[in-house]
C-alpha cells in the first residue's frame, strides 16, 4: 500500500466531473470541509517521511524523517506540524504553525469582520425641529449606537425659513451633545457655517462615561 493512500480520496476528480455541475460542486465542498475537520498534526501525521516548508523562504526542505522533526519541535510555545499537501513528491509537505498565533489570527479576523458590519448612520434635522420630533430622532441615535453603528447628527438650516438666533442654535447643539454623552464617550461636535455635525460612536469596552464638555461657540 502506498504511504500516500490515507489522505487520498476514494473518488477521483475525473469521476466527479462526470456528474452534474451542481453535484460536482457539492462534492468538492463536502470533501474540503471533511479534510479541514480532520487534518492530522504531529504524531497523527500518517507519513514517516515528509518535507518541511521553510517559514522564511516558503520552499520545501529535503525529505526528512517525521520523527526527526518531532524531536526538534518546541511544544511549550504551542508549535505544531500539519500537512498542507499530501500528494506532493518526493514526500508530503508539512508546515510548522503555532496555536497561539492561530488564536490571535482568528480573533483578528473576527474583529475585522465585526468592524466591516458596522455602518455610519446620518440623521438630519433642521434648526426648527419640534421637541417631540427631536426626542424621536435621538432615540433612533441611541438604538443605532446600541447596535454598534456610528451616527452623524446633522443640524442644518431649513430652506426658505429664516435662521433662528445664534443662541438658540448653540443651545440646541450643546444640549444634544450632552444627551449623547450620556450614552457614549465618543462624541465630537463640529460647526460648519450655520450647520453642525455631532458624531457619536460606540464607546470602547468598559470606558468610563465622561462629563459633558462646556458649550462651545459657533465658529
Amino acid at each position: 500500500m502506498s504511504l500516500l493512500s490515507p489522505l487520498r480520496g476514494a473518488v477521483s476528480l475525473s469521476t466527479l466531473a462526470l456528474r452534474s455541475p451542481c453535484t460536482f460542486q457539492r462534492s468538492i465542498i463536502v470533501r474540503a470541509a471533511s479534510r479541514a475537520a480532520s487534518i492530522p498534526v504531529n504524531e497523527a501525521i500518517p507519513f514517516s517521511v515528509v518535507q518541511l516548508i521553510d517559514p522564511e523562504t516558503r520552499k520545501p526542505g529535503p525529505p526528512t524523517q517525521l520523527k526527526t522533526l518531532l524531536s526538534q519541535l518546541d511544544r511549550k510555545t504551542g508549535d505544531y506540524y500539519t500537512v498542507v499537501d499530501s500528494n506532493h513528491t518526493p514526500a508530503p509537505l508539512v508546515v510548522i504553525k503555532n496555536r497561539k498565533a492561530d488564536f490571535e489570527r482568528k480573533k483578528a479576523l473576527k474583529a475585522s469582520a465585526k468592524a466591516k458590519k458596522t455602518e455610519t448612520k446620518i440623521i438630519e434635522m433642521t434648526w426648527s425641529i419640534e421637541p417631540g420630533d427631536l426626542r424621536h430622532k435621538l432615540s433612533k441615535v441611541k438604538s443605532h449606537i446600541e447596535k454598534g453603528d456610528s451616527v452623524e447628527i446633522l443640524f442644518k438650516p431649513k430652506r426658505k425659513v429664516p435662521l433662528p438666533d445664534l443662541t438658540h442654535m448653540q443651545t440646541l447643539a450643546a444640549d444634544t451633545e450632552q444627551d449623547m454623552r450620556a450614552i457614549s464617550t465618543e462624541v465630537q461636535k463640529m460647526w460648519r457655517g450655520t450647520a453642525v455635525v455631532i458624531t457619536v460612536k460606540p464607546s470602547p469596552p468598559n470606558a468610563p462615561m465622561s462629563e459633558p464638555p462646556a458649550t462651545s461657540a459657533a465658529s
